[in-house]
């Protein structure tokens, strides 16, 4: 089981985002097996770990089993277990635990619900074309901000991503709303999503995830909140003309606010950062 946890660990979760915090989750509750053999582990001994994990942490418990399970699948993957040996087949998470596997495809409806909000969304252009070609090409957030003109072939119609999480460059194969949406874009320097504020450098990645965490589409007019932040902060409308306080600053050394009025590309008065 040591050998077992060791490879996963160093072949699989070390390449991963939160990789050492499931590590350490993983050898923290088999420790007690380290010393029994893989294909000595049965089905009710799993379910007594799981069992035992529940009684303090039901959440825990549920994760503990999904690292488990994803072990011994990389294990036969790897034939270091012989065919069929998987103890945690049958074993079901507690109803507790919030792990719960989610099918995360948009439905048709969905995908028309999503496209019309975004473009009323007040977000600038380059979040929301960014947000589209994720959409398109099923990239990451941070391989859309990091795109470069060099890796794209519109002519050949694929996108060359070479800043990945895994090892190796991959190729994407443009449908042609993703070639239109690139060809509108105007090439100005090497990034597809030049950063407003820093000179040779892309949009942040978080400025994508605030979709996520927000509810933007349902702000009344007469607020402005902050965008590039991990906190959104709600501040009083500003006259026309009036530059930022100091005290409007939020506890962020620089973000970007949309001011009353603004839609679309967020050009009525321009982008204002804080400092």
């Amino acid at each position: 089981m040591r050998d077992i946890v060791n490879d996963y660990s160093r072949e699989r979760l070390a390449s991963t985002k939160r990789g050492h915090e499931r590590e350490r989750m993983l050898r923290n509750d088999l420790k007690p097996w380290y010393g029994r053999a893989a294909t000595a582990i049965r089905t009710e001994d799993v379910e007594e770990l799981v069992d035992t994990i529940k009684a303090r942490a039901p959440d825990i418990a549920g994760r503990v089993l999904r690292e488990l399970r994803a072990a011994y699948r990389h294990a036969l993957k790897r034939r270091r277990v012989p065919d069929g040996i998987d103890p945690t087949r049958g074993v079901d998470a507690p109803k507790e635990s919030r792990y719960v596997p989610r099918d995360r495809a948009f439905t048709a409806g969905e995908w028309r619900a999503f496209v019309r909000w975004l473009a009323k969304s007040a977000m600038s252009d380059d979040v929301q074309d960014a947000l589209m070609l994720v959409s398109l090409t099923a990239c990451r957030p941070g391989e859309a901000t990091s795109a470069l003109w060099c890796d794209i072939d519109l002519k050949a119609g694929t996108w060359t991503i070479r800043k990945r999480k895994r090892d190796g460059a991959h190729v994407v194969f443009l449908s042609t709303a993703a070639r239109a949406l690139l060809r509108r874009r105007k090439a100005t320097g090497q990034h597809v999503f030049p950063s407003p504020t820093k000179r040779d450098r892309p949009i942040r990645e978080h400025a994508l995830g605030e979709l996520g965490r927000t509810d933007r589409h349902r702000w009344p007019p007469a607020e402005r909140r902050c965008i590039h932040s991990e906190r959104s902060t709600t501040l009083p409308a500003r006259p026309p003309g009036e530059r930022l306080k100091q005290e409007e600053t939020c506890h962020a050394n620089r973000r970007y606010l949309l001011s009353p009025g603004q839609t679309g590309a967020g050009r009525a008065d321009g982008w204002y950062a804080a400092r």
